[in-house]
């Protein structure tokens, strides 16, 4: 049984520039394969903008939930 989303947390870390590259096409092919979601979590900021339709900054986040109370 295949899922519909993908929780990914901080994959990429401590990974050489090729295995991330190799990881990154393996997610993506199985998302293309199954139509899962993606939620992608981690500190790679460059990694994160080029791979996500949209990013959530956690900072930010807290700053507005701060505000709200």
């Amino acid at each position: 049984m295949r899922g519909s989303g993908l929780i990914c947390d901080e994959m990429t870390a401590m990974l050489d520039a090729s295995t991330t590259t190799a990881l990154v096409a393996a997610v993506e092919d199985y998302r293309t394969a199954t139509g899962a979601g993606l939620l992608a979590v981690g500190h790679d900021q460059v990694l994160l903008d080029r791979w996500c339709d949209r990013t959530v900054h956690w900072e930010k986040l807290t700053a507005a939930k701060a505000r709200e109370q």
